[in-house]
């Protein structure tokens, strides 16, 4: 392997080039890809959040850890349903770029609320489950609006690589944040910790603001067919059963994700020991989807997108597999880096693969439902299970469990039926 082609999978080289190669890329694309990133950086440092909150919960206030993680399922219950309706008044109203900047204040104002404990704790879970719910409300909105921009500037073939290079910022956001929080909680304690956080939050929807305001995707702002512009409600019917039955696989896949994902700092800290060792932990091995997400975005777009969601999920399943049966912290970290790598690719994996089967003026709807319903929801549920499951067994058996779930996802999207995807294909 050349530089050249080293560098090809680097988010940052490729952010530069572009910015610098001006003749062949107008300022709008350019404005597309930068700030998007942005958002997508902000919006992803907050994934881990959670996770690391029921520690310090459990830490500094005794919380339950299960019914603490009611939270984490009430946020991602609300982003999930809220996400086809913040999809199709995109949709409608062409205003993408603030409602990304809208979704990434709100989830600053969220930790500015979660903080509030540490210091109040008469109105704990008050703060906690009011909090929750405007993270989840904030979190409904990057990631359908900012692949339905990007795949509007970019076109559908072009779209997922550059959707690659866009979610490798949203990893880069999702490996430093652990390391910002647990730095900070380590310096100022919990409180002042969740509140840096907060006003980081804030400052980039500021910024963010004033990049996307007013902005349409590539001078070609959402086209709205003629039958569409009454109700705003597009024809699916074409597309409808690959929508459901894809959203449907995705939805497990989410199960096992999210439900692993919001207790693996709990995990963890049964073999380091140390809350700050975690968050080095988890900041090491969400490194590797940096590189992963251009590398599986430039695949879709050269294998197709079926193939390297089937991929993306037998070797996360594998991953976590090796994960589980490791015990000590250098086999722990590097097995759960091979998870992330690929697990964490859903941005450029699972919406390019929506932007090669579905027409670009209903993007921002049907987005809404595969990510809403079958990530959202799909994470929520996991949660849900997983408070259900250490209830009676041990973390250790929930995991398992959840692995179980996961591998049936893949199974699903194996078999799904040819007739599904070539009537998409004939219909597109």
């Amino acid at each position: 392997m050349n530089a050249g082609i080293v560098l090809d999978f680097i988010p940052i080289y490729n952010t530069l080039a572009l910015v610098l190669n001006r003749e062949n890329n107008d300022s709008q694309d350019l404005t597309t890809l930068v700030f998007t990133s942005l958002a997508h950086f902000a919006n992803d440092g907050n994934f881990l959040l959670y996770s690391l909150l029921i520690v310090y919960y459990y830490a500094a206030l005794n919380l339950n850890e299960a019914f603490v993680g009611i939270g984490a399922i009430g946020a991602n219950l609300l982003s999930g349903i809220l996400t086809g309706p913040i999809g199709l008044y995109a949709q409608r109203s062409g205003r993408i770029g603030e409602m990304i900047a809208l979704g990434i204040f709100l989830e600053g104002i969220s930790a500015l609320m979660f903080a509030v404990p540490f210091f109040i704790p008469g109105l704990t879970y008050w703060f906690i489950f009011v909090s929750a719910g405007v993270l989840g409300l904030g979190q409904a909105f990057y990631h359908p609006l900012g692949a339905s921009l990007i795949n509007q500037t970019y076109g559908s073939k072009r779209s997922p690589g550059y959707l690659g290079i866009n979610g490798s910022l949203g990893s880069i956001g999702r490996a430093i944040f652990p390391l910002i929080i647990g730095t900070t909680v380590l310096f100022f304690s919990y409180g002042r910790g969740i509140l840096t956080t907060g006003i980081i939050m804030l400052a980039f929807s500021l910024v963010i603001y004033s990049g996307l305001r007013g902005f349409s995707p590539g001078n070609n702002p959402v086209k709205v067919e003629k039958s569409h512009r009454k109700t705003g409600k597009p024809d699916m019917k074409p597309y409808a059963f690959f929508v459901y039955y894809f959203t449907a696989s995705m939805f497990l896949r989410s199960v096992f994700y999210l439900g692993v994902n919001t207790y693996l700092a709990d995990y963890l800290q049964i073999f380091t020991g140390s809350k700050f060792v975690t968050s080095i932990v988890l900041t090491i091995a969400f490194i590797p989807p940096i590189i992963g997400q251009p590398i599986f975005g430039k695949m879709v777009s050269e294998r197709g997108g079926r193939f390297i969601v089937l991929l993306t999920g037998y070797m996360s399943v594998f991953g976590f597999a090796l994960f589980m049966l490791s015990a000590n912290i250098v086999l722990l970290t590097a097995s759960l880096g091979f998870f992330a790598f690929f697990a964490f690719t859903g941005f450029p994996v699972m919406l390019g693969y929506m932007g090669q089967k579905i027409p670009r003026d209903i993007l921002p709807f049907t987005n809404g439902i595969v990510w809403g319903v079958g990530n959202t929801l799909g994470s929520s549920a996991g949660v849900g299970i997983m408070v259900v499951l250490l209830s009676h067994w041990n973390l250790s058996f929930s995991f398992w469990v959840m692995l179980a779930i996961g591998s049936v996802s893949v199974l699903m999207l194996q078999f799904e039926p040819k007739r599904n995807r070539e009537m998409a294909e004939m219909a597109s």
